[in-house]
C-alpha cells in the first residue's frame, strides 16, 4: 500500500488489506482491555470507599437507559465471551 500523508507507525510495512485488518483488530483489543482494566479499577475504588456499595449487575458492557442499568442485545455476546474467558484465566491459575 502507498503510504498515507500522516500514516501512523503502526501501519508502516504493511502491503495487504489483510495485514491492516489484523493491525487493527490487535489495537482494538488492547483498547478493549485497558478500558476494561480501568473500568475494573474505577469499581474496586468505589468499593472501597463506599463499604456496602450495591455492584451486582454492574457491567463494562452495560449502560443506564431511563434510570436502569441494562445489557443492550448488541453487547450480551460480548459481557459473555469475557466472563468465559476470566472463567478460563481462573481455571488456569
Amino acid at each position: 500500500m502507498v503510504p498515507g500523508e500522516k500514516e501512523d507507525d503502526f501501519t508502516r510495512g504493511l502491503s495487504t488489506r489483510a495485514e491492516l485488518v489484523d493491525q487493527l483488530t490487535y489495537v482494538l483489543g488492547n483498547l478493549t482491555a485497558a478500558a476494561k482494566l480501568g473500568f475494573n479499577n474505577a469499581v474496586a475504588q468505589l468499593e472501597v470507599l463506599n463499604p456496602g456499595l450495591q455492584t451486582t449487575g454492574m457491567g463494562f458492557w452495560r449502560k443506564v437507559v431511563d434510570g436502569q442499568v441494562i445489557l443492550p442485545p448488541e453487547n450480551a455476546t460480548k459481557e459473555t465471551d469475557d466472563f468465559l474467558e476470566e472463567d478460563d484465566d481462573m481455571e488456569l491459575e
